[in-house]
């Protein structure tokens, strides 16, 4: 019987051992996948982030030379008569891929993206608004030249002064947006895809 029971606890011992080790490969394996997982979905962001930055430094210096300098020169309490041309969208990294926004870990950095994105759609749909005033600021100096009626003229000037005003706005949403952009947003990607 020594025997038999020897063979029984030999096999029971082995059982546990080989179980044991079969639980710790578990384990282990388990523990790679989440890391191996971890760091692909680092890669994933910091490769969305990275086409952020590269959205940004090629747009932004294009908005400066068409746009936002002629903006900067404009003076004070004229109105911006110019059109510029806006597309619906110009964000096509940020809005083709706006599932990773939440999966950003830093909360300060995925705030910043996005307050940044809304400001830039912000300015953008001023544009389009200006756009308008520009259209008719022209065409009532247009009929205004035709007729020298009196009535358009004093519409002209309601609608060129707040043309005006609304210049100083753009203005204003430029000048915050400029600094968003030039001291927060593009230092703050470098400094993480540096990391």
């Amino acid at each position: 019987m020594s025997d038999a029971f020897s063979n029984l606890l030999s096999g029971f011992i082995g059982a546990a051992v080989g179980g044991v080790c079969s639980v710790g490969a578990v384990i282990v394996q388990s523990w790679l996948n989440k890391r191996a997982a971890q760091r692909e979905e680092h890669r994933i962001i910091d490769a969305f982030l990275g086409a952020v930055l590269d959205e940004f430094e090629v747009l932004w210096p294009i908005y400066l030379s068409r746009m936002g300098h002629r903006l900067e020169a404009l003076p004070e309490g004229q109105p911006l008569l110019y059109y510029y041309p806006v597309l619906p969208d110009v964000f096509i990294v940020y809005t083709s891929n706006a599932t990773l926004v939440p999966r950003i870990a830093d909360p300060d950095l995925r705030r910043l993206v996005v307050r940044t994105i809304m400001q830039m759609r912000g300015l953008i749909a001023s544009y389009r608004l200006n756009n308008d005033f520009t259209r008719e600021v022209e065409g009532l100096a247009q009929l205004f030249q035709r007729t020298k009626d009196p009535e358009v003229q004093r519409h002209l000037h309601e609608v060129h002064a707040r043309s005006a005003e609304y210049a100083n706005g753009l203005r204003t949403g430029h000048s915050e947006l400029k600094t968003q952009i030039e001291e927060k947003l593009i230092p703050a990607l470098r400094r993480h895809l540096r990391r």
